[in-house]
């Protein structure tokens, strides 16, 4: 039974990190028209690749 209780919260703190993590690329997607998914990146004004989150 324990080790059930202790999936679970692994099981859902994983799907809060996933949720939060699409929320920041949707977030910066939004602020940023360069932001590159793929690399996680956007285009500075300086002309520089920047990460994001």
């Amino acid at each position: 039974m324990f080790a059930g209780i202790v999936g679970a919260i692994a099981g859902a703190a994983a799907a809060t990190a996933a949720n939060n993590k699409a929320n920041a690329v949707a977030c910066c997607e939004s602020r940023f028209r360069s932001y590159d998914r793929r690399t996680g990146t956007y285009l500075g004004y300086d002309g520089l690749r920047h990460p994001w989150p």
